[in-house]
């Protein structure tokens, strides 16, 4: 019977240039002491919405706040995942939307339109995005958000039955 013998070094973790914990030990094949060692951490931000909401539009509609992920950020992220099931009013033009929105100091940095203009009838809609300014923009402590538009001119409505966005 054979033992295999594993080196072993400490791993310190850092965000932002602040130590977070020193006592994770790594050990493997071919890791020695004071070797350095990369890990990857990340973090995954989430915003889910799962019943029913409907919004009537203004005449003179604007772009709204909906939603907010109160986290700040901790820098730049890679990739936004997002799927909803909704629809407007079901007749005459299509006007509804919904942004994610980057934040700095409660002011827009950069946004994007998630999924386009939403269909008169209930329609289920999934992208991915992995290059965008709300990704690569992110400095320490900004803030995500998500908002909505109905559409002005009278008559507007914008209905999602859920809501699902992944930033990574």
């Amino acid at each position: 019977k054979a033992d295999a013998k594993m080196d072993a070094c400490s791993l310190k973790i850092f965000k932002m240039g602040k130590k977070l914990d020193d006592k994770m030990t790594v050990t493997g094949a071919g890791v020695k002491n004071m070797d350095t060692v990369n890990v990857l951490v990340t973090e995954k931000l989430l915003f889910k919405h799962e019943e029913k909401a409907t919004w009537r539009g203004e005449y003179h509609d604007k772009v709204k706040k909906w939603l907010a992920l109160g986290k700040e950020l901790s820098g730049p992220k890679s990739k936004v995942e997002a799927k909803i099931l909704w629809n407007d009013q079901g007749w005459g033009n299509k006007k509804g939307r919904v942004y994610l929105k980057l934040m700095r100091q409660q002011k827009e940095v950069a946004s994007l339109d998630l999924f386009g203009i939403a269909a008169h009838h209930k329609q289920d809609v999934a992208r991915v995005y992995t290059e965008h300014d709300v990704l690569s923009k992110v400095q320490e402590g900004d803030t995500y958000e998500l908002h909505r538009y109905v559409g002005g001119g009278g008559g507007h409505s914008l209905t999602v039955h859920m809501c699902e966005v992944t930033i990574s």
